[in-house]
């Protein structure tokens, strides 16, 4: 592993990342209802030596705030997105098995050209897809990525449908959720369900999901 300087390393993400907000070693754009997460993360290999990958997520505030009581999302790394992946993912168009790509190129110009270049041709035009919470749903349904199923991933899945007013998709998700696990997704499902149903008639929740 290389010894590199790790403000240059984020200075070429917030040279590129325009559009974003940088926090500490995160990059957000907020749009609208949700926001892009660009996270980079580093490592340490020994040495005073580190490497460093990055993940990219999508995260809804709203659905923070009903799965973790919380709807900052500045304060959220990739893994509370609704969405989540790896660069990795992203460069294999999501067909290979779950690997996380390091950098760890001798030569620091190579390494930042590559890096570069990765933002501008694959990261930027793959988060770009995500352009609104119907795409985000769409997005979700269709790409096979690695965290689909991983822990609270579903139930996230199963608010953003809530809040898009997806009844067939919400009600075969949360029964898909408890023939796969009752015990672990049993409670966040009934509650959803509880939630939509106390909400159904509701003037301001149907404001907030758009339909009026």
């Amino acid at each position: 592993m290389i010894k590199f300087d790790k403000l240059r390393v984020l200075n070429l993400f917030k040279n590129e990342l325009t559009t974003y907000k940088k926090v500490k070693n995160r990059f957000f754009e907020l749009s609208g209802d949700f926001s892009k997460i660009i996270d980079v993360h580093f490592i340490s290999t020994g040495d005073n030596k580190r490497a460093f990958t990055i993940y990219f997520a999508v995260t809804v505030p709203k659905i923070l705030e009903i799965v973790w009581k919380d709807d900052s999302y500045l304060k959220g790394s990739a893994e509370t997105g609704v969405f989540y992946c790896t660069i990795n993912d992203i460069l294999t168009d999501f067909s290979t098995k779950p690997k996380v790509k390091y950098w760890d190129i001798p030569n620091e110009n190579e390494m930042y050209e590559e890096v570069k270049g990765i933002i501008k041709n694959k990261l930027i035009p793959f988060a770009d897809r995500f352009d609104s919470l119907e795409s985000l749903n769409t997005l979700i349904d269709t790409i096979n990525y690695p965290a689909k199923n991983a822990a609270k991933m579903p139930i996230m899945n199963m608010c953003l449908k809530l809040m898009l007013n997806k009844d067939r998709e919400f009600y075969e998700l949360a029964e898909q959720l408890k023939k796969r696990d009752i015990e672990f997704y049993g409670d966040n499902v009934d509650e959803l369900v509880k939630l939509k149903e106390a909400t159904a008639g509701n003037k301001m929740f149907a404001q907030w999901r758009g339909d009026v």
